[in-house]
């Protein structure tokens, strides 16, 4: 069939996707009904999964921009679900084929599902291929479970991970957000456009083109179907973490207190309408897409309206967007690096925890 299978899993939701050769659109159909309703769930290559995964982990604890992400997404949602950014050891030995097979039990079933058909094939024929695969599949209650609140951000917080002898510091910054449905989704993304999220941003001129601190800056708006958070990341030379988070909240500072408008405010709108009909230009696009209009409930003409919903934002809602968007006085900061080389640095932050590369709380380094 010329074709591929593979599955993701992410904080929201779980998919199959098969791709293939069009004629062979029935039997793709089948073959993702087949894996979904009837996993077979073979012990041996449960376990041998688990020893690759066991590996990635130990794999993971050597990368400063891992332990960064994930340290500060664990102080961030404390014990709310989003928090996880991986596994664990532990909570990878406490998986076995009973809990895979009970949770697809509950979980997968046709009223907690959609399917999706992206290429050049008949609905009509679409439609009846998806009749005789699924239309036996029982449908059933699913749990809904509760999840404690992520907890109250206030001050600014610092974490910070020893990593003796690194040449770098692996920075984290930011907070709380709006889940993915928000209306205010549009604005929210003008305004982390201007700030970092694009490579004329203010923050990659500042501290990549003007002061040369760091090569790649990134600034990362995240919604969930839950809640949502804003997080700037940047490796930074040891001599400059200090300067590098100025710099960061003087920034964050312009956003809330001016916004943007003019030239900057049409460049980011011509930029994100630019990129719109290239990301969905192709069929994984596209699926991708429409995967979150089903996942986080948005309107259905999400994929026809984004453009012009973007070019109507004004300068008004990009300065109450950034001052929603980036907390200044309230933030988390996650530092991976060698505490020794800037200690110095760190002195207008009162509050500094620090954590092992397990997250554990650890004393302070001497």
């Amino acid at each position: 069939m010329g074709g591929s299978l593979s599955a993701q899993v992410s904080q929201d939701f779980s998919s199959l996707t098969t791709r293939g050769l069009a004629e062979f659109t029935p039997q793709l159909i089948a073959l993702v009904g087949d894996v979904a309703m009837n996993p077979t769930l073979p012990p041996e290559e449960i376990a041998i999964l688990k020893q690759q995964r066991m590996q990635n982990v130990a794999q993971q604890k050597g990368s400063p921009q891992f332990l960064s992400n994930r340290q500060f997404r664990r102080a961030l949602f404390g014990d709310h679900p989003y928090a996880r950014t991986s596994e664990t050891e532990a909570s990878l030995q406490a998986i076995d084929r009973t809990k895979i097979e009970a949770f697809h039990r509950d979980h997968y079933r046709p009223n907690n599902a959609f399917l999706l058909v992206v290429g050049a094939v008949e609905p009509d024929a679409v439609m009846a291929s998806a009749e005789k695969t699924f239309g036996g599949w029982a449908r059933g209650d699913v749990p809904k479970p509760t999840f404690a609140p992520p907890p109250a951000l206030t001050g600014r917080k610092v974490y910070f991970v020893q990593r003796p002898n690194s040449i770098q510091s692996s920075i984290s910054v930011g907070n709380l957000a709006v889940k993915r449905s928000d209306p205010r989704w549009f604005e929210l993304t003008l305004a982390n456009t201007i700030y970092g999220g694009a490579f004329n941003s203010r923050i990659v001129r500042n501290i990549r083109e003007e002061k040369g601190y760091t090569y790649s800056p990134a600034s990362i708006l995240t919604g969930f179907a839950d809640a949502g958070f804003y997080r700037f990341a940047a490796d930074v030379r040891n001599e400059v973490t200090g300067p590098t988070l100025t710099e960061v909240y003087k920034e964050i500072d312009a956003m809330r207190a001016s916004g943007s408008d003019g030239a900057e405010l049409q460049g980011a709108k011509s930029y994100l309408r630019g990129i719109f009909p290239i990301q969905t230009s192709t069929q994984n696009g596209l699926a991708g897409t429409l995967n979150n209009v089903y996942v986080f409930n948005l309107p259905k003409d999400y994929p026809e309206t984004f453009r012009e919903k973007i070019a109507a934002v004004t300068p008004a809602q990009v300065k109450t967007a950034a001052a929603t968007l980036f907390g200044s006085d309230d933030s988390h900061v996650t530092i991976v690096g060698d505490w020794a080389k800037v200690k110095d640095q760190l002195g207008a932050f009162k509050t500094i925890t620090f954590v092992d590369v397990d997250g554990k709380p650890a004393p302070p380094p001497q």
